[in-house]
């Protein structure tokens, strides 16, 4: 069995190598041992390629080229099975493409998909649903995806593999049929899934600065604007890697010699949530950097701000961690529309609002005391936001409490800005119309084919009496006034060149067309 793993090019995020492919295949070869089976696997990540721009204006140069690049590779290693990964919705359409454009030159190879987007909107895949425009090249009412996996890779894909070698799962006679939807399984025990082994990606090293990690799975969280809290399994079930496995995996990046990189990323929703192991963890952490005298590895986490401590703190000080908090918002008004807090209680609501701004200031005072670096992520434009929420949002940062000077006048605050973007899958995607007013003009903007497709998403108004160009040039005013002090103080995480780049990233969205292109 030769199995040729493929990350498709996305029209956004396209260059990070992602731990999702690596876990699958050590899994497999874990099993492997086990079974006995014959297993040779490929990676082929198209966005490293060298490919013609996959856009409409360039579609007949990029065909060609993949052409030749598949035919080149499969007449080394002629392959039997395609998994591609579907990672997020900027994917969708050239996972469609090359699924196609495989089934057309090699007839009985089988294909797989898997990733965030087919897990949420699984019947993107099926026949009915597939965009227009690629029945101008392919056949209609066909779909080249033989089997569709949701949610976690590892356990799916092992049992889709052994099924095949065993000749005991069903096949669908051709492409008319539908595709066959795995049974969603989930890896109950983290401890159960082998050491990793970055060996897959190997082709790819002159391209890899930071590799990813995963500590956790799972979020206690349910915010209502995140794009897995609402759908899937996995995701609402919270399971934590033993510490010793933690430390053996960042020994094993630190070891491996072909590997150059300079950034670990823990990508668990919410870093090791759960007190004694996060203490551990940073025990076992000096432990190893006391050992291996060379420069340490930045390692960049995502924790959240109430959860996080002063002695968080000073841990990641001392360790080289940069946490990232998702802050989103500093409007009492929209951290209360956007459920961050599960209190029903009105009374207990407030209070935990007011205690997370009061929090966020100590951590941002508390970080600026020991020099340490810690990142928030802000979200504007986000459906409910209206005058008074982005008033709210602004006075946290502009309001003078310190004598003469405001909290961004006073001390570095690092933010990370993102304008809200319309993913399927959570329930603020669902509501949004209907409670706040908002209009998302291209509820399904990534079967767009369009060079620009990643800003079609964000095209969204976000209440009836805010309109989507008011609230970008307000937020572009605020978030200018923001920059504009920090530079002042020299926090080197700000430039002019960012407030430059968030000109023209507004003034793109908002020469978009807001009107119905067809799909």
């Amino acid at each position: 069995m030769r199995i040729l793993y493929i990350h498709p090019f996305a029209f956004w995020a396209n260059s990070h190598l992602l731990l999702n492919f690596a876990r699958i295949s050590n899994y497999l070869n874990l099993k492997n041992k086990e079974f006995k089976f014959t297993i040779k696997e490929k990676y082929l990540d198209l966005r490293h390629e060298n490919l013609p721009q996959f856009c409409p204006e360039k579609i007949d140069l990029y065909r060609a080229a993949l052409k030749k690049l598949l035919n080149k590779l499969y007449n080394k290693f002629p392959f039997d099975l395609v998994a591609i990964s579907c990672y997020t919705s900027f994917n969708y359409l050239n996972s469609v493409e090359v699924a196609f454009l495989i089934k057309k030159i090699f007839h009985n190879t089988l294909i797989v998909v898997g990733g965030v987007h087919p897990s949420i909107v699984p019947e993107d895949f099926h026949i009915n649903n597939i965009p227009n425009y690629f029945f101008e090249e392919y056949p209609k009412n066909e779909t080249p995806f033989d089997f569709i996996i949701k949610e976690e890779g590892e356990i799916p894909f092992y049992k889709l593999i052994r099924g095949l070698i065993e000749k005991n799962i069903n096949l669908r006679k051709n492409m008319k049929e539908p595709s066959i939807i795995l049974k969603t399984e989930m890896v109950k025990n983290l401890n159960d899934i082998p050491l990793i082994d970055f060996g897959l990606f190997k082709r790819y090293k002159h391209v890899i600065d930071k590799l990813y990690l995963d500590f956790s799975r799972g979020c206690i969280f349910r915010c209502s604007y995140c794009g897995t809290s609402g759908t899937t399994i996995c995701y609402k079930k919270v399971r934590i890697k033993s510490i010793k496995l933690c430390i053996k995996e960042i020994e094993i990046l630190k070891k491996t010699s072909w590997l150059s990189i300079n950034q670990i990323h823990i990508t668990d929703m919410f870093f090791l949530p759960k007190r004694s192991k996060r203490e551990l963890f940073f025990k076992e952490l000096k432990k190893i950097n006391k050992k291996n005298t060379k420069k340490s590895l930045k390692i960049i986490v995502y924790d959240r701000i109430e959860y996080c401590t002063l002695k968080d703190l000073y841990h990641y000080k001392e360790l080289d961690i940069i946490p990232h908090f998702g802050l989103d918002f500093t409007s009492e008004l929209m951290l209360y529309r956007m459920e961050k807090f599960l209190a029903k209680d009105k009374n207990i609501l407030q209070r935990t609002i007011n205690h997370y701004l009061e929090k966020t200031r100590k951590l941002i005072m508390e970080s600026n005391r020991i020099n340490s670096k810690i990142i928030f992520y802000y979200m504007i434009g986000t459906p409910g936001e209206d005058n008074l929420s982005l008033e709210q949002g602004k006075d946290f940062f502009l309001k003078k409490r310190y004598g003469d000077q405001s909290l961004v006048e006073k001390y570095n605050v690092n933010l990370d800005f993102s304008k809200y973007m319309a993913f399927i899958g959570s329930k603020l995607y669902v509501i949004a119309e209907e409670k706040f007013g908002s209009k998302i003009y291209y509820k399904n903007w990534w079967k767009i084919f369009n060079i620009n497709q990643h800003f079609f998403g964000l095209l969204v108004r976000p209440s009836k009496n805010m309109s989507l160009i008011t609230c970008l040039k307000l937020n572009y005013q605020y978030l200018k006034e923001i920059i504009k002090y920090q530079i002042k103080r020299k926090n080197d995480f700000y430039s002019f060149q960012l407030v430059l780049f968030w000109k023209n990233i507004l003034n793109k969205i908002s020469n978009l067309n807001l009107k119905k292109i067809e799909i």
